[in-house]
């Protein structure tokens, strides 16, 4: 039963392979297409399965509808009281990420800092849950060497780091 299990999983990474995607977000500047997880969403409505790429195979198969939306609903209305306006932002900023595109913005960063238990990963797994499992793309990392744990954004980019 493994070695089925090993080939399903290589039949489905090679998927279409004369186009391979070395990122998730926009494939180019005129916005034609747009990748996530293993999905390329085009213009015109279709969608075409894809094979992963060496740069998409390790956060790839995170990229998926996962839960329940009413369930994700009810916790993020949380965010929708006083004194939470900062967590609100940085979630909607996961949101907001495929448009940087639409800007003459190359990128932003997003800086959350406060006491231990504030809420600043919470807020960041929340944005990454637009895109799959939050925990799983979850880079984990020093800040102060390292890009773990931070917000990043540039032009072509489908969620928050």
């Amino acid at each position: 039963m493994e070695c089925v299990i090993k080939w399903g999983g290589y039949l489905r990474n090679r998927g279409r392979s004369d186009i391979m995607r070395t990122r998730f977000g926009w494939t180019d500047d005129n916005r034609t297409s747009f990748v996530i997880g293993d999905k390329e969403y085009k213009r015109d409505g279709t969608v075409d399965q894809i094979a992963y790429s060496p740069q998409t195979r390790e956060y790839g198969p995170f990229m998926i509808p996962k839960g329940s939306f009413d369930t994700w609903k009810n916790a993020v209305k949380n965010l929708n009281t006083p004194g939470m306006e900062v967590h609100a932002f940085a979630m909607l900023a996961g949101f907001a990420s495929p448009l940087v595109a639409y800007t003459d913005l190359n990128g932003f960063v997003i800086c959350l800092s406060g006491e231990a238990g504030a809420g600043k990963t919470g807020v960041m797994f929340a944005a990454n849950s637009a895109w799959g499992s939050p925990e799983k793309m979850y880079i984990k990392g020093n800040s102060k060497n390292t890009a773990g744990g931070g917000a990043t954004v540039d032009r072509k980019s489908t969620r928050l780091n």
